[in-house]
């Protein structure tokens, strides 16, 4: 049977908020949304529940209940990176890993064929749960001042969490929360046994489902204060009565939804790499170089929705002088290329390198970017007047014909259905609904050329149209006849499509008047 695995970090912004506070984490304390008195309680820990104090409650009145509550703000951007940060962690144990979209701190993991890897999957989860109670890259920012150096590390302290690997999605996640914040019980559990598993995941309590407390409180007047008891209740009657999230436990308990683990996508960081051919010292090429690949870096965090807050430049220098690191950091969250090109070129310059730089590369530390930078970046358009005063000074140096473009032509021969017309003005192009596939565009030669091939028909038997750099005919397409112009003079060809070795495609046709092979083009 496939083998899955829970992971639960309990209460995972209250679990922040103590390690900013390691004082706390024997008295009451909650989460608030505001720290006033009409904030509002977001998570609560074990003491401040036994105090009557519960999610929803105002902070005012949380107070009154309990004297000796303690409260504070944990910013959403700080849990999500912090979410992020143990994703990225649990992936080097598996490779699918599912986050809770509503509970921060809840991860499956697919335990399916990890036996290959590790003594058993007892030796799995404790490597799992050493890794996860251990310290997390997204650390809260130090005090500043009065802190002494004992207190500033104690704010690194281990995470609380619980592993279950077992069979089922439900139930190794209701015995996963049944290990809650502070709790004493074993945090590692491996199921041999899906009947086990199942019995004791029926016993758990409703409350450590994390189903609302107003619901709880009902459900529990009712007699039903277990998982099991709630089983029994009609699916129906407990949409009507209890709402949505009731039903969606009440469904994942009757395994209507399926146990696979679906893997959540792994958010990658932006980063840029440029490659020097030759160890470069120069401080000017080095910033233009910087800036280019700004370009496409700030480009991908518009398109998340983010700016950037600090850019990581880790510069690999040649001669064995080893790497420096540098960080630059503009005044607010930027998506604009030229304030950070000028603080490049300022930090590079301060750096003095002691040698050529033959690698770098760029990482970016976004956060949440405002409608009007992005508004900003996407306006970044191309300067039309600026292209038209190019093409002016290009006209007065090398003349009127200097510059042009293809116009289409209604002709019969297709080297005469477009001609070059001088260009005075730029426009932006016309962006054609895309297809599903790509179009082939037929490229002309810059003039005709003369093949030397079979006399007169076609025949696959190795020739070579381009010589042996491009191989041998391996397919052909047509004819394709092409005649007329008899007021003139009377034109008879057959076009053909060529596949060669090389995987090109040549776009050749026979004259029939010169008895001759010719190459109009190419297909790319």
């Amino acid at each position: 049977m496939d083998r899955l695995a829970c992971v639960n970090v309990p209460e995972l912004p209250l679990q922040l908020l103590i390690r900013d506070n390691p004082t706390w984490r024997n008295v009451p304390v909650v989460v608030v949304d505001d720290d006033s008195p009409r904030g509002v309680t977001l998570w609560a820990n074990h003491s401040a529940r036994r105090s009557g104090i519960h999610v929803g409650m105002r902070y005012a009145v949380a107070l009154s209940l309990c004297t000796e509550l303690r409260a504070g703000v944990i910013a959403e951007r700080r849990v999500t990176e912090s979410v992020e940060a143990l994703h990225t962690l649990l992936r080097t144990f598996s490779p699918t890993v599912e986050t809770s979209a509503t509970e921060p701190g809840i991860f499956w993991l697919d335990a399916s064929g990890l036996h290959h890897l590790y003594d058993s999957l007892e030796t799995w989860g404790q490597a799992v749960l050493r890794a996860v109670t251990g310290p997390i890259s997204a650390e809260p920012t130090l005090p500043a001042s009065g802190k002494t150096k004992r207190e500033v590390t104690t704010v690194n302290q281990a995470l609380d969490a619980a592993v279950v690997v077992g069979f089922d999605r439900l139930c190794v996640c209701a015995v996963a929360k049944s290990r809650g914040l502070g709790c004493r019980t074993q945090p590692l559990v491996v199921f041999d046994d899906p009947a086990h598993e199942s019995a004791m995941a029926h016993k758990i309590s409703l409350r450590d489902m994390a189903l609302n407390p107003a619901t709880c409180d009902t459900l529990e007047k009712l007699g039903v204060i277990s998982l099991s008891d709630f089983m029994q209740l009609p699916a129906a009657g407990v949409r009507e009565r209890f709402g949505l999230e009731a039903f969606r436990l009440h469904q994942s308990a009757a395994r209507v939804h399926p146990s696979r683990v679906t893997a959540t996508p792994h958010r990658e960081a932006a980063t840029q790499t440029v490659v020097f051919d030759d160890p470069e010292s120069d401080l000017t090429r080095l910033t233009f170089a910087v800036k280019t690949a700004l370009h496409p870096l700030l480009g991908t965090l518009a398109r998340r929705g983010e700016a950037l807050a600090t850019l990581s430049l880790h510069l690999k220098l040649g001669r064995h002088h080893g790497a420096v690191t540098c960080k630059v950091c503009p005044a607010t969250p930027t998506l604009d290329v030229v304030q950070l090109v000028e603080l490049t070129h300022l930090k590079l310059e301060a750096s003095r390198l002691s040698a050529g730089v033959t690698d770098a590369v760029l990482t970016a530390e976004s956060v949440a970017a405002t409608n009007e930078q992005l508004g900003l970046f996407e306006s970044a358009g191309r300067d039309l007047e600026a292209a038209g005063r190019a093409l002016a000074r290009l006209r007065a140096e090398l003349g009127e014909d200097a510059v042009v473009r293809a116009v289409q032509k209604s002709a019969h021969l297709p080297e005469a259905q477009f001609s070059w017309e001088p260009t005075l003005a730029v426009e932006l192009p016309v962006v054609a609904p895309q297809s599903r596939q790509r179009p082939l565009v037929r490229r002309f030669f810059p003039r005709v050329e003369t093949l030397s091939g079979p006399p007169r028909a076609l025949r696959n038997d190795g020739w070579q149209p381009l010589g042996t750099s491009a191989g041998a005919v391996t397919g052909m397409h047509g004819p394709f006849v092409v005649s007329g112009g008899w007021w003139r003079r009377e034109v008879q060809r057959h076009y053909y499509f060529l596949e060669l070795q090389n995987q090109e495609i040549l776009w050749v046709y026979f004259d029939l008047g010169r008895r001759q092979w010719f190459a109009q083009g190419r297909v790319e």
